[in-house]
């Protein structure tokens, strides 16, 4: 209670003490003042708040400051806060700032922004970076901040600073220091263009400029300003414990006295605001502070309209575009106070609402624990209800309906506490209740008229003014005279055209109309039910509301579809379908109308349709977020009932919102998941208008914020990239990820619908270059065309330099063979088997002779034939071996023992080798390894396996050996062209050849020859 309400219930009980007749008047008219006052401070506004569990850096708040960009700058004791929409943006020392306490907050004519630490000094925010400014200040401890022209001035613990904010130089105001203790600058005022300042207990000073320095000069000694308001020529103090109204001549006199003193609290902070003054303080002797209204005449707390929960409130800020207050508390965070009128909310305390009524001014407000008068400040109670029940039930010529005339059951036993009220309607100038004990007629007074024993969810009247009371599952009733009960007309549940399962009645002109969850809609007119359903008219079913318009219309709310605008005058037509799908939220608890607007309420909120467009009003303008109980339009303002409280909405603010356009930015670019450059932005949004992608395929984050606009939240967006593509689908959420980009050029377009206002705003928000890849840019293609074509050149010289060297090799292994044959058909073999003929022919041994003539000649066709192929098989070169052999054999006498063999896992047909390669080394050892002295001279050939594509063969003997001597000074022609052919076959091994001999003992050879294999013999090769 406030001052003048103390000297008021004072001056009447001094008053009423003089005699006992006016102390009983003083006492009722106390008792009747403090009802009335519990009824106006029921009245609230709405409130969010914000604490370190919604992103903020510290419950303890000690500046605010709503800039030019209309961002909210929140100074804590551990850190800085922007709030931007529903998110905070937090900064701290590791960021740029000063120091992390910060007490003070202004901005300059260049829009930059000042943070005032107690313990760092001053920062400056410039959209980019933090500065920090700390060498010059009188102290680190910063209490105020002001701009004044060119000048941020700085009030310090003690003593004064001005920044220039154009190059940042510090100055000091000479005089301005003193007692360190009692000298915090608390405040700046500016009056007939001169500056002054107050301090806690040092005076008040003027700031005076002389030959380019400033100077403090005292004015006065007064003393204990905690802050202080301007308001042109008044200005009001912040005392201790009170608050001084000073005309700003007298404030800046010798010695100043106060027009007007009010005990107070410790004010620390003004705003002038839709509400008027109203001011922060934090009570430093006992726990009185808050937030308060402060009028020329009193002080009054504004804590419990404002749904503040903390008395330690330091520092406010006051965006008027919005009329939102934003206080800061020193305990409890930021509270954010919507001071329109447009919505007020009633706090019940947890009693649910269940219905209104009045004409033009809420007069009735039914209570599920009573019905109360708010005009009246009075209260019928449960018990009260109860009693007018059993006063009924106590006579005993008293009319009981019975069960068995199909009745809905009523049970007179049951307790106040077990009152159930269903509804309340206004007739005849009186009020009508029903509830589970019983229906009751209470006159505006708040009187009982009259009670009747019956049991119904839903009554109405006819158009006669008629009771009409229904069973949900036995029909209803007419009472055409409701002073005699007795006396109504029933209509039977089992006629189709009897209305059954009742949502709702409404009376509308000469006829009542009836919404069934389960039958759709009936009418009752000349005393006859018309079903629309069963006639054909209309199919609808489900109906869950139904509202008369100011005209001839009717809305019809389908419960889980659509909602309707029909006539039913001399014919039925659907005037207007309103589709579900446009319709936020699931079910559809009940229609109204107010002047053009249909009005849809659902779980979600309240949906207008206006105009062709639809806008929701839900919990993000200050509605609940638990389902509406009731409903009603009470002359301009529809009033909402739920489960603890209720809410009074004017409709005309509401539906005449003036359309504020706004900005959208790019507040988040990631580019392949990586941040976009920073350089890019400022003021916490990305400044660009294209952006080029390097990379392909590209992935695109962008997200986006709006900038300036009331209700954020209810904005709903889709996009697409180019004006011949199709929109995306409207989403809720406010973020663009556009994945795997093609190469190209792609124009952003952004479509807004903002449900608050069904409005819809188009953006061009950012032009992007996706780059093709590096090999489809001109650059790599003309170097690769170069590149190609320099590989070609090069490829076709190194083709042409491969065919020499093949028709080099071709020509060398042609000479080799050539020179192969001619030493294997050398002229001392020919000379040797010629002289063997003649040898034959002279012993007159003709048969012999011929016989070694044939071998002979039979060697040299297979020479010739062998010779023309690059391979033969293993079984015909082992054949040539053998009759190479035979004719060396028989020109030596036959002496030689030979033999050629295969090792038994070899197949000769199967295997290919070059023909011509062992007959050199077999005519070694015939011509040099067999003199007179060796007896039994013996050669062999053995082939043995595969291994790696290659053949091995040994070649061995039991001649005389090669001396080392002779393995020096001589080596083999035919030994040479043998291994120059093995090497220039493919698969050739380095060491193809290898030779081992002992003197008197022999020679072995070993020959590694590449093979080509078939059939059964190919799985050597594999291995």
């Amino acid at each position: 209670m406030y001052l003048s309400e103390k000297k008021a219930s004072y001056l009447i009980l001094s008053k009423a003490s003089l005699n006992p007749h006016l102390l009983s008047k003083a006492f009722i008219g106390i008792l009747i003042w403090i009802c009335s006052i519990s009824f106006v401070q029921a009245q609230q506004q709405i409130t969010k708040k914000y604490s370190i569990a919604d992103g903020l850096p510290n419950n303890s708040i000690r500046s605010l400051f709503v800039d030019s960009r209309e961002m909210l700058w929140i100074g804590t004791e551990n850190g800085v806060s922007v709030k931007r929409n529903q998110e905070f943006l937090n900064f701290f020392m590791e960021d740029g700032l000063a120091f992390n306490s910060c007490w003070a907050i202004t901005e300059d004519k260049d829009r930059k922004m000042w943070f005032g630490s107690y313990g760092g000094g001053v920062s400056m925010f410039d959209g980019k970076h933090f500065h920090k400014i700390q060498d010059g200040l009188y102290t680190q401890f910063i209490r105020t901040l002001h701009t004044f022209e060119d000048y941020i001035l700085v009030g310090t613990t003690n003593g004064l600073n001005l920044i220039d904010y154009k190059n940042l130089s510090v100055t000091k105001v000479q005089g301005s220091q003193g007692n360190e203790d009692h000298n915090f600058i608390s405040g700046f005022f500016v009056y007939q263009d001169r500056l002054f300042y107050t301090t806690y207990r040092n005076g008040v000073f003027e700031v005076l400029l002389s030959d380019g320095t400033f100077t403090a000069e005292k004015i006065n000694d007064f003393e204990y300003i905690y802050g202080l308001h301007q308001q042109e020529e008044m200005i009001v103090l912040s005392g201790k414990e009170e608050l001084l109204h000073f005309n700003a001549d007298n404030l800046i006199s010798k010695n100043p006295r106060p027009e007007r003193v009010e005990p107070s609290s410790n004010f620390y902070n003004f705003q002038k605001t839709a509400f008027g003054l109203l001011g922060t303080a934090t009570g430093l002797y006992s726990p009185n502070g808050g937030v308060f209204e402060i009028s020329p005449n009193q002080v009054t707390p504004f804590n419990d309209r404002l749904q503040i929960d903390s008395r330690n409130l330091w520092s406010m800020a006051y965006h008027t575009a919005s009329s939102t207050l934003y206080l800061g508390s020193l305990d409890k965070g930021l509270y954010e106070v919507n001071l329109s009128k447009r919505i007020l909310l009633f706090d019940t305390k947890g009693v649910e609402i269940l219905g209104f009524a009045g004409d033009d001014q809420l007069e009735a407000l039914l209570r599920s624990d009573g019905l109360h008068f708010p005009l009246l400040s009075k209260k019928l109670s449960l018990t009260d209800f109860k009693t007018v029940q059993q006063r009924y039930f106590a006579n005993p010529k008293a009319w009981i309906p019975k069960l068995e005339d199909d009745f809905y059951e009523l049970n007179p036993r049951l307790t106040a506490e077990e009152i159930i009220f269903y509804g309340i309607r206004k007739h005849d100038n009186s009020f009508w209740i029903n509830s589970n004990i019983g229906i009751y007629q209470v006159s505006t007074t708040g009187n009982f008229i009259r009670y009747l024993p019956l049991h119904s969810l839903v009554i109405g009247f006819s158009p006669d003014g008629h009771l009409i009371e229904s069973n949900p599952y036995g029909g209803l009733r007419i009472y055409t005279d409701i002073s005699n009960p007795k006396n109504y007309q029933y209509y039977r549940a089992d006629l189709p055209e009897t209305p059954d399962m009742l949502s709702q009645i409404v009376q509308k002109n000469s006829k009542t109309y009836f919404s069934s969850v389960f039958a759709g809609l009936f009418r009752l007119d000349e005393n006859r039910f018309f079903s629309f359903k069963e006639s054909g008219i209309w199919d609808v079913e489900k109906i869950k509301s139904i509202y008369p318009t100011s005209g001839n219309q009717l809305i019809v709310g389908a419960e889980f579809g659509d909602v309707f605008l029909i006539t039913d005058e001399e014919d039925f037509k659907e005037v207007l379908k309103i589709a579900k799908s446009t319709i936020y939220g699931n079910s559809i608890i009940g229609v109204k109308a107010f002047r053009d607007a249909i009005l849809i309420m659902t779980e979600q909120g309240i949906n207008i349709y206006q105009n062709g467009n639809i806008k929701l009003i839900d919990a993000e303008q200050g509605l609940r977020k638990t389902i509406i109980k009731s409903y009603k339009i009470i002359g301009e303002d529809l009033y909402l009932g739920y489960e603890d409280a209720y809410l009074k909405v004017h409709l005309p603010s509401i539906l005449s919102d003036s359309y504020r356009s706004y900005q959208l930015k790019i507040t988040k670019l990631l580019v392949d998941f990586n941040p976009f450059s920073t350089d890019k932005i400022e003021w916490f949004s990305y400044s660009l208008e294209r952006i080029i992608l390097k990379n392909f395929p590209s992935s695109l984050l962008i997200q986006l914020q709006p900038h300036r606009l009331l209700y954020p939240e209810k904005l709903q967006y889709r996009y697409r990239l180019s004006p011949d593509q199709e929109w995306t689908p409207f989403s809720t959420s406010n973020e663009i990820f556009l994945t795997y980009l093609n190469y190209g050029d792609y124009s952003l377009e952004v479509e807004v619908f903002d449900l608050h206002s069904g409005k819809t705003e188009y953006f061009n928000l950012l032009e992007i270059k996706a780059l093709p890849p590096f090999y489809l840019q001109t650059w790599f293609i003309i170097l690769s065309l170069f590149l190609a074509i320099i590989t070609i050149l090069i490829i076709f010289r190194i083709r042409i330099s491969q065919i020499k060297e093949t028709e080099a090799v071709e020509r060398k292994i042609a000479e080799t063979k050539l020179e192969a044959l001619r030493s294997q058909m050398n002229p001392h073999f020919i000379f040797n088997a010629i002289n063997s003929i003649q040898y034959f022919i002279l012993k007159n041994d003709t048969d012999r002779a011929v016989q070694f003539l044939s071998k002979f000649s039979k060697l040299i066709r297979k020479t010739l034939d062998n010779s023309k192929s690059n391979r033969i098989k293993l079984s015909q070169e082992a054949d040539y071996l053998r009759a190479y052999m035979a004719v060396e054999n028989e020109r030596m006498a036959n002496r030689v023992q030979w033999d050629v063999s295969l090792d038994s896992n070899l197949d000769p047909e199967f295997i290919e080798i070059p023909p011509m390669l062992l007959q050199p080394f077999i005519e070694n050892a015939f011509v040099h390894a067999f003199p007179a002295s060796i007896e039994k001279p013996k050669i062999t050939v053995l082939f043995e396996g595969i291994d790696q594509g290659n053949m091995s063969c040994l070649i061995s003997d039991n001649g005389i050996g090669i001396s080392e001597k002779t393995n020096k000074s001589h080596r083999s022609r035919g030994l040479e062209l043998v291994s120059e052919r093995i090497s220039l076959l493919p698969n050739a091994l380095p060491d193809a050849i290898s030779i081992q001999s002992q003197e008197r003992i022999g020679t072995t050879i070993r020959v590694k020859i590449p093979v080509i294999t078939h059939g059964p013999m190919q799985k050597y090769v594999q291995k």
